[in-house]
Parts: C-alpha cells; structure tokens; sequence
C-alpha cells in the first residue's frame, strides 16, 4: 500500500534508512524519529509517501520546497529520499509510487519536479526517464556526486488538459505522463535539447489517443514555447532575450573584498592570494521550514532594495506583513551582520543563514583543539540530512585556518544556535533584533590538535633518505604495440613501465618494481564513484572553478578524443596537451606530469586524476600546522584538499603527490566507495596559458613519505 506519510511513521522510516547501506540519502549515524521530523520540517515539504507492506514501511519517497544544498521557487519541488527495499524492488511499485506523488502534486499547483542522481548510477537512469526527467545543464556530476534531472510534465499536462481538452478524455487522470513519451527512454544523457532556430530548446512530443503533441520548452526555465498537434512543422521561436549581468556591490577594506549579491542575497568575502571566497553567507530566511540552499538560493531580486553604507550595505526584504532588513558592515577585519524586522508580526520567530567558509585546505578550530577540515572527516558529513549534523554548545569556538596563506576565520556567533552539518557548513538559527560576526585571523589562533578517530597526527618516523630528482635526462623511448586489440605505447625506464593509450586519454597501467602503481579498468570502461566513464588509472580533463558554489570540482568525466604524439610522448587534444615521463637516472621510482594548456578566455582549472592502486580505504598522510603530519585512517566516504599527500598503496609501498610551482595548485583526495580517486588541481586563470608539473614517487615505506613530505614542506 502507497499512501501519505504519518507523524507516526517517522521511527519507522528512520529504522528503513538505518537498516540499508545503499540508500539515497547516507549519514554516518543512527537516525531517529526526531530527526526525521526534523529534516521533513526543515526543507518544507509539499509531499512524503511512504510503501507499507505487512505493516512495515518499506519504501519512501518525498517533495520538498528544497534541501540544505538548493532551494525551489513555490511552483517547483525537489524530489528526494526516493527508496524501496528490496522487498518491493523490481515490481510495479516504483512507477505506482510516481503515479501516485505526480497527481497529488499538479492537484496542489506545482508545475516542475526536479531531482538529482549519481550519474554512475545506471540502473536508476531509465527509470527517471520514463518518468519524464531530462537533463538540461551539465551531464558531469558536481562534486556532491550528482547531476541534475527536471520534469516538466506536471506543467505539459495541465497546459494540454486546458487547450485540448476535446482530444483527451477526461476519465484520462494523465499521472503516468511517461506513458505516453513518445521515445524519450532512448535518448542518451546529453542529448535532451536541440538548437531550432538559433534557440536551445527541450523538445517532447507525447501520443494520447491517437494525437501526438509537440512540445517545445526553454530548458532554463521550462517556458512553454510551442504546444501543438503539428509534428511535422517547424514553428518560428523569438530569440531567448539576452540575460542581464547580475548585480554585483562590493566594498574593499584592509586589503580585503566584500561582495553582495543581489539576486540572492548572499554575502562572499575574497582575500589576497585565495583562489575563491574565503566565506560565503546566506541570505537569511524564516522558518521552519529553513529552505536556504548554500549550492542555489532563491532568486530575491525583485524583493531586496540595497542602500550603501560606509563599508556595507542596508538590504531590506519585503514581506506582506512588513520588511526584514540585514544591516552589513566590514571593519577592522571583521564582517558583521545585524537582522530586524519592521511591521507587523513576522513570519516565524527565527531566522536562519549558512556560513560557508572557502579555506579548502584549512584546520578546523574547535573549543577542543584543531584537525584538518574535509568534508567527511570531522565532523560527519550531514549534507544529504541536515538534521543529523553536530549541534554546538553555545559558547563553543569555531574557525578554520589556512597556514599557506597565513589566513583565518573566527565565527562570533553571539549565543545563536549553531549546528555543524559538515566541516565547512554552519547553520546559525536566531531570533530577529541578533547580530553576529565572522573575523579574519592573520596569526595563528593557538590550540593543541585534537583527537578524533581515524585521525592522528604521525610521530616523525626514523631517518630516512629523500628522493633527490635527476638533472637532464633523455626520455625513455616510447614504442607503439597492441594491448587487448587496443594500440598502445610503451616506454621503461629501470624498475618502472608506463602504457599510454590515446583512446583511454591517458596512463593505463604503472608498474614499478613489477607491481601496479595505478587501479585501471584498461581496456574497459567501468564506473569510478560518480565518474560512469572511467578508463585509465592516470588521465586529464578540464572543467570550471573549483570554488564555483553551485558545481564545485567534478569527478573527471569528460571523453575527449585524445591524440598520442609519438615524438614529443604527449597525449594531445585542442587547446591541452601533457606527458607521464619516468626520469632517467632519478634513485626513486617517480612519474613526472609535464602539462601545458593555451590561452582562454574564461577562468578554468586543468586536473590530473589518479586512481591509486590502493585498498578502498587507505591511510593518508596531509601535512597540518609546520612540522606536523596528519594520518587518517579514516573509513567511510570523505574528502580532503591540501597541497601535497602521500597514500599507501595495496602492496605496502606509499605513493606521494607533490606540486611544481604554478598558479593555484592543489591536491584533492576524495575516499569513494569505489576507492581513492586523487586530483591535481592547477588554475588557469582567463587569458593565460598554463605551464604546471606534478611528481608521483613510489616510496619503500612509511618513514620515507614521512621524510619526503616533511622535506618538502621545509621548502628543499
């Protein structure tokens, strides 16, 4: 039986999550009925079904106005929690269930479905097309490991049943709109939109009763531009009207940058020599429900009037019953935010906002001490339910701290409540007439590093000889030959062998001393965490900035047709090429990447990926404060930013990444449960060419990584 959730449900349905590994929305801890009474109250939700058989609840799905993560205008929803056990897998009741939520939804006005998926996730892909979901944006998965699908069927349907009521039956409830997809389970991801006339379009055509609709949709924001009966014509579209800039204030004090947003309110705070915000902070909202969105907020454009102060802005609200305002100011390195409310009673009688902080390869500061920030690693990773995130004591400490740039951030949060969803994460709730503030450190703040399971830091192992690297040397010849019918190229140099493979865009296989270096799917192609193309152990892509709020770094999905330059040893397509070298006469098996990228005209980031030839959870080694080396033994699914590493491989032996010198280099390795995907990350900022050079050294043991990288931070 499929029927609407009940307060009652709530124990069971934490049971059901608790109880399956594989479902939709993970966190690493025991879930109750609170909290999920919590998290339904918290992303506002418009509809939650749940599956019951024999008295059990079994499956779930719920709409909501959004998540911790987006935010939806009224007419939309975000589908999630979408779970079946696997009692009542493989029937009718996945499509039953859609049925079901689709009626009641266009019932109650909303128009648009939206929902996200693990693009590595095959088996879920045709089930969401054949309920009407396209992909309109990008078809790489974010680095929250998802890409996101839009229905616009509730909208389609209603526009049909108004228009062409005299074709359609009306004993026609038209809920199972999928059913009636004319080929829309054969198109591939990618493939969702066409350009008709100059103009992007998301084209859908339907068979009722013997008509077949045409429908043709902005995929931006799924505007009916042409609905019909004329499948064979091409109607004449108006040019999408040219997107204004959005607004953008900024106010620079003390050598740092202030940025309001007028779209959607949201504070970022730049510093010198960060690549990204160092804070961000959202737009305050009422709740419950608290639909924030740290990724995507809601568009407030049209509702905030913005005056300028000195060093700040006044941004005022309206509401129906009176006007919110948030009064901000910079000074003396401190940004400060105070809330009121005029008019009558508010909206609710708390407030919510988010406070991001950018500092990737930062330590977290807690009342307890200090442990490297990644998201995963302390605390848990509560993104995918807030609710389960780590509530503060009131007069706790938090900061985080960057000691490459010698750069801080201390949350004076003034006694608001205070919940850590992740380790960059803050949830403050407060009543209007509160103010708090967020400072910048420029020295370190002191604490003693605190001790967490799974992570440590490492007493300094017993001498051990650093790896020096070679003067000039020849390249190893490079000989073309054929593996699995796959043509390759092969070159070796003392212990170590490379094979490069043009179709594979990159190394596929590393053997040094006659063992793998390099987890590869070579000559396949398998699904790699959120990557569903994976090929090679060692490969390069290009995508946007790592700080980008909405996408952040990808999972290096991209298939370019790469071409292996036999003279030079590059693998070469337009606009990149690079080189996997072993260096002759070096005393330690290493691989140098050389990489070169031409000029552009947008900012963007050139990564190296690695799949390691290591167990699914490794131990890790990052550096922390000088002289300090963090080891995580962390199990689980988590990520960590810094600028160099060192990770032991299955066969005992340690594989370190270490940076040349280029712009904006970073390390970002990411514990999946396909195991360890690492990205070298170098920026390539608009209108430059980029140069940048990474080494990969296999190393006999633990003391010496520990020496390698505790040379390297010595800056020799």
């Amino acid at each position: 039986m499929i029927r609407p959730y009940e307060e009652s449900d709530a124990a069971a349905v934490a049971a059901l999550y608790n109880r399956y590994p594989d479902v939709p929305n993970p966190v690493d801890r025991e879930l109750d009925a609170q909290l999920v009474r919590g998290e339904l109250a918290e992303r506002g939700t418009r509809l939650f079904l749940v599956v019951e058989l024999d008295g059990e609840v079994h499956g779930t799905i719920g709409f909501f106005q959004g998540s911790v993560r987006r935010a939806y205008a009224p007419g939309e929803v975000f589908g999630d929690m979408f779970f079946l056990s696997p009692a009542v897998r493989g029937g009718s009741v996945a499509g039953r269930i859609f049925s079901q939520a689709i009626r009641t939804l266009r019932l109650s006005g909303v128009e648009v479905v939206r929902l996200t998926a693990n693009p590595g996730n095959k088996l879920a892909f045709p089930l969401y097309r054949q309920v009407g979901c396209s992909v309109t944006g990008p078809v790489t998965a974010t680095e929250d490991g998802n890409i996101e699908l839009v229905s616009y069927m509730p909208r389609v349907m209603a526009r049909l049943r108004r228009d062409y009521a005299h074709l359609i039956p009306q004993s026609l409830q038209l809920n199972a709109s999928w059913r009636y997809v004319v080929g829309g389970g054969e198109r591939a991801l990618g493939d969702d939109t066409e350009v008709l006339g100059g103009r992007s379009v998301l084209r859908t055509q339907l068979a009722i009763e013997g008509t077949v609709f045409t429908v043709l949709l902005d995929p931006e924001d799924g505007e009916l531009l042409h609905v019909g009966t004329d499948a064979g014509e091409t109607p004449a579209l108006a040019p999408r009207p040219a997107p204004r800039p959005p607004a953008v204030s900024t106010v620079e004090v003390d050598g740092l940058r202030l940025e309001l947003h007028h779209e959607d309110g949201r504070l970022e705070l730049y510093g010198a020599d960060h690549l990204g915000p160092l804070l961000r902070e959202t737009w305050p909202v009422f709740g419950p429900p608290y639909v924030t969105g740290f990724r995507r907020a809601l568009r407030r454009a049209e509702d905030l009037t913005v005056t300028p102060l000195t060093d700040g802005w006044l941004v005022a609200e309206r509401h129906p019953g009176g006007v919110l305002l948030r009064e901000t100011v910079l000074t003396g390195g401190v940004l400060k935010n105070r809330f009121r409310w005029e008019g009558g009673e508010p909206p609710a009688g708390t407030l919510r906002t988010i406070v991001e902080s950018g500092l990737r390869k930062a330590l977290l500061l807690t009342q307890d001490g200090h442990v490297p920030a990644g998201r995963g690693l302390y605390p848990l990773d509560a993104t995918e339910f807030a609710t389960a995130g780590a509530e503060l004591p009131p007069d706790d400490r938090l900061g985080w701290w960057d000691e490459e740039r010698s750069v801080g951030l201390d949350v004076r949060r003034s006694g608001a409540r205070a919940r850590l969803v992740s380790d960059a994460l803050l949830l403050l709730d407060f009543a209007p007439g509160h103010g708090h503030g967020v400072a910048v450190l420029t020295e370190w703040p002191g604490g003693a590093p605190l001790a967490v399971d799974g992570m440590s830091l490492l007493e300094p192992q017993p001498p051990a000889a650093v790896p020096t690297p070679p003067g000039a040397a020849d390249r190893a010849p490079w000989t073309p030959g054929l593996v699995a019918r796959r043509q390759v190229h092969r070159a070796a140099v003392g212990k170590d062998t490379l094979l490069v493979s043009a179709e594979a865009g990159g190394v596929a296989a590393w053997r040094s001393a006659g063992r793998s270096v390099l987890a590869t799917p070579f000559p396949k192609e398998r699904v790699f965490g959120s990557n569903p193309h994976w090929r090679a152990g060692l490969w390069a892509t290009r995508q946007g900035p790592r700080e980008d709020p909405d996408r952040g770094l990808g999972w290096g999905a991209e298939q370019d047709e790469w071409h292996f330059d036999e003279r030079t040893g590059r693998l070469c397509v337009a606009g990149l090429d690079w080189s996997a070298e072993c260096p002759v006469g070096g005393p330690a098996d290493r691989v140098d990447i050389d990489l070169r990228a031409e000029r552009r005209q947008d900012d963007s980031e050139v990564v190296v990926w690695l799949t390691p030839a290591a167990p699914r959870q490794p131990d890790v080694l990052v550096p922390g404060r000088p002289g300090d080396l963090w080891q995580l033994r962390k199990p689980g699914v988590w990520q960590r930013w810094s600028d160099r590493l060192a990770l032991r491989l299955a066969d005992g032996r340690w594989l370190s990444a270490t940076p040349g010198e280029q712009h904006g280099a970073e390390v970002v390795h990411r514990n999946t449960k396909a195991g360890p995907l690492i990205g070298l990350v170098s920026r390539q900022p608009r209108g430059t060419a980029l140069a940048a050079g990474w080494s990969l050294t296999v190393l006999p043991d633990l003391a010496a990584a520990d020496a390698l990288l505790r040379t390297r931070a010595a800056g020799h």
